[in-house]
């Protein structure tokens, strides 16, 4: 019985590890956002925001403070309005136009 029950479990988990997709590398959504049009460095700005963002937001929601989250939220979207008014009208409208295509939120 032990032995089934092990023999399932390792099919379960091994069809479960199959079905799971992987998160894309960062080195892949760089390509990507570079193939429809956005500057590597531009790509690779964006990326590195969002990943700082994304570690920064969690943080600041498990300490369960709200104006934390906030403050955090209104420092990125400062950033990325910095970045955004560096670059060009057409690298504006690729990054737009993705970011609608793709729901990117970054």
């Amino acid at each position: 019985m032990f032995k089934q029950l092990f023999l399932f479990s390792a099919v379960f988990l091994v069809l479960l590890e199959a079905s799971t997709p992987a998160a894309p590398s960062r080195e892949s959504v760089v390509a990507g956002l570079v193939a429809n049009g956005l500057k590597k460095n531009l790509a690779e700005k964006i990326i590195e925001l969002r990943e700082k963002y994304n570690t920064e937001i969690i943080k600041a929601n498990a300490s369960g403070n709200q104006k934390l989250a906030q403050a955090t939220w209104n420092k990125h979207q400062e950033l990325y309005h910095k970045l955004f008014a560096k670059v060009t009208k057409e690298q504006k409208a690729i990054y737009e136009k993705l970011n609608k295509q793709y729901h990117l939120y970054f």
